[in-house]
């Protein structure tokens, strides 16, 4: 809630804590302002773990095993709270980006925000048990398109397949089709802003390297794609895909199936502003683009005719530009065509000169609906932006931590939440009066008077350090045999077990493991978290199936061997029974 653009508290400051002192001005911003302020909750974390971590050096520990296991968890979890905070100033920063394209968004202009949702696992209105197992879901791509011609308004285009790849190359295709079908719903609109997660498919060189292709072939052009932190958050997407869900719920409990695309298809097409696009996949071919460096660091790139500009934060620094010739881009190359099998029309939403109201009478909330007239409506009730100044009355909150916004109507509250513009509570004492405040009534209780006044006279400015909110470079440090030999018979185990070992549970043992002369098998230096067990035993999987030569995925696997034991049980019970 306090994080700004600028700010005399480094802690609140995103120019101060987004800028990498590595570079001269292309990621780094300079401040017309001194850090010579500090927040007292900020300093209160800190102050918190270094009483925690005087208290563990001052405890008596019972042996030296359960020493180097709370000195372990302090480390861990100290970073952790710092890497957390980090995220959260990265997260608000980023989304700056779409506010900024949503308050000045012109009638030529739309905001493209897209996202593979979780695969959608079939439905049947009765379906036996031994069905329910083992189901291989639909991938569906969404994106939502924000406009303003007289109002804000959006639609959404949902991409189906009945099985394909989450990659690149397909989301490269999928994003060239939905200019297409922009264009086709709206002549006026010329660029393009698009928005998405930090998922691989869309932050990588190769989905860069393709836009200015689109923008050649395109009368849409994108002029610019950012992406959020990663874990930033949900977003639109999240919330159109769950109105699909429960639409397709409904569909399904009179009586019907989903099972296929075309299923899905038929389930969606009444719903309003949503078009259903049945495809299948582009043939597995792609051209080679040339590495952007540290492309996973640049969250943010504007495109001109001949030239790339990246930032690695929002609105921090003049940016790095490249040529199409620097990365190797050649636009009049052809991207892989995705065959379109069927679509459904788009239903328009009904004018926003009514207004829904939504009632409930002991049924759901989306079954009962009422029109009401502008003339009967109050002006709070029309716009979503304005709230009356007695919220007492009003139905729905919004649900942002920390926005007082509050509506009559639950339409209005999905529109606040489609454009992000959130109202906070003004905070009429300022910095230093808080301080004060608290000053004194440390006084009258006399207590703490003197660490008080050097928290006051301090800065945070001492502790952090400019460009600290930046994502840290991991160090890389290698296994060593013993860890690599323990983890590998782990995973051995939960091979033949067909139980796998949980990293969580295999971090806490590497703790107490002891070996053969009955010493802890591991050092302090040598403890190693969940993450970091979790990718060695992806690292093995891996190996293991490029060993095989199979062109199978995971889950693919596991949904095989599933289907089969229930096949062989199912045969089993048929013999049983005959």
């Amino acid at each position: 809630l306090h994080i700004s653009r600028s700010s005399e508290v480094a802690d609140h400051c995103c120019s101060f804590a987004l800028s990498d002192t590595t570079c001269n001005s292309e990621y780094s911003r300079t401040c017309d302002h001194n850090h010579h302020q500090s927040c007292l909750e900020c300093e209160n974390v800190s102050k918190a773990i270094a009483l925690i971590n005087e208290a563990a050096v001052e405890v008596c520990f019972e042996d030296e095993d359960q020493k180097d296991e709370i000195q372990y968890i302090l480390q861990q979890s100290t970073k952790a709270v710092y890497e957390w905070k980090q995220h959260i100033l990265r997260t608000m920063n980023q989304d700056r980006a779409r506010q900024s394209v949503m308050d000045s968004l012109q009638p030529d202009e739309a905001l493209l925000e897209r996202d593979w949702a979780m695969k959608f696992l079939p439905m049947e209105y009765r379906e036996s048990q031994s069905k329910w197992f083992a189901k291989r879901g639909l991938s569906w791509h969404i994106g939502v398109v924000s406009m303003k011609e007289d109002e804000y308004q959006n639609i959404t285009i949902v991409h189906i397949f009945d099985s394909t790849s989450q990659d690149a190359t397909l989301s490269a295709c999928i994003l060239e089709n939905t200019l297409k079908y922009i264009k086709d719903e709206s002549s006026q609109i010329k660029k393009v802003y698009v928005r998405s997660d930090n998922a691989g498919c869309f932050h990588s060189s190769y989905s860069i390297a393709t836009v200015p292709i689109i923008n050649e072939k395109s009368s849409v052009k994108i002029t610019r794609v950012d992406f959020s932190d990663p874990q930033g958050g949900k977003s639109i997407c999240d919330r159109k895909a769950a109105h699909i869900k429960g639409h397709i719920r409904r569909y399904v409990n009179e009586g019907k199936n989903v099972v296929t695309a075309n299923d899905f298809k038929e389930a969606v097409k009444s719903m309003p502003n949503v078009k259903v696009i049945v495809c299948s996949p582009s043939p597995k071919t792609s051209f080679k683009s040339a590495k952007i460096e540290a492309i996973n660091s640049l969250n943010n790139f504007y495109f001109d005719e001949h030239t790339i500009t990246v930032w690695k934060q929002f609105d921090v620094g003049a940016g790095h530009t490249y040529t199409y010739a620097d990365l190797g881009i050649d636009a009049r190359k052809q991207l892989p065509a995705m065959k379109v099998l069927s679509e459904s029309t788009l239903m328009k939403r009904s004018k926003p000169g009514t207004i829904q109201t939504k009632v409930n009478r002991g049924k759901d909330m989306d079954d009962i609906t009422s029109e009401v007239s502008d003339k009967s409506a109050s002006p709070s009730t029309i716009s979503c932006c304005k709230q009356s100044d007695d919220d007492s009355g009003n139905l729905f909150s919004c649900p942002e931590e920390g926005c007082i916004s509050t509506f009559i109507n639950h339409g209005n509250l999905l529109r606040h939440l489609d454009i992000g513009k959130h109202r906070y509570a003004e905070d009429n004492v300022s910095l230093k009066d808080r301080t004060r405040m608290l000053f004194t009534e440390l006084v009258d209780t006399k207590s703490q008077q003197g660490d008080l006044m050097h928290h006051v006279e301090g800065s945070s400015q001492t502790l952090l350090q400019k460009g600290w909110g930046l994502k840290g470079k991991r160090e890389a440090k290698r296994f060593t045999a013993d860890q690599k030999a323990y983890l590998e018979k782990k995973f051995n185990q939960g091979e033949k077990t067909g139980h796998k070992c949980d990293p969580e549970e295999v971090s806490r043992e590497m703790r107490f493991v002891k070996d053969e002369s009955g010493r802890r098998r591991f050092k302090l230096s040598e403890f190693l978290a969940p993450n970091q067990i979790a990718s060695y035993f992806s690292r093995i999987a891996l190996k293991k199936r490029q060993e095989l030569n199979t062109d199978f995925q995971e889950e693919d696997l596991h949904a095989e061997e599933s289907t089969n034991a229930i096949e062989t049980l199912r045969t089993n019970i048929l013999e049983i029974e005959s």
